[in-house]
């Protein structure tokens, strides 16, 4: 599991750095390469966010915080998964990831049980 910059990346190149810094300490210090992605924040939902990720090679995102009435839109509607295709028009389906919002905005991320 991996977390995401956040409103202190606000640009394209802030937003590489943090995630070239973060899978560079991952490799260093674990031998480890994330295919997975926990967004805590509120921030990083745009069109560049999941781009950035399928790039760096992840595969699936978590989304803990969202806007309320759109959770709850989305649990009403059972939509707490999808796969998010950003720019597939344009790149099809290279940068497209499983993505799933959290159900209960209040659960701890130790609580989560990902497996790669």
């Amino acid at each position: 599991m991996w977390e995401m910059y956040d409103e202190a990346c606000p640009t394209y190149q802030d937003m590489l750095l943090s995630i070239q810094v973060g899978h560079q300490f991952l490799w260093d210090n674990f031998r480890y390469v994330p295919r997975s992605a926990l967004s805590l924040g509120r921030s990083g939902h745009s069109l560049t966010h999941p781009r950035l990720l399928t790039e760096a090679g992840i595969e699936s995102l978590y989304i803990l915080n969202i806007n309320p009435d759109e959770r709850a839109r989305r649990i009403k509607d059972k939509e707490l998964q999808f796969i998010w295709r950003p720019m597939f028009d344009l790149l099809g389906r290279r940068t497209e990831m499983f993505t799933h919002i959290i159900y209960d905005n209040d659960i701890s991320p130790l609580d989560l049980h990902v497996t790669d």
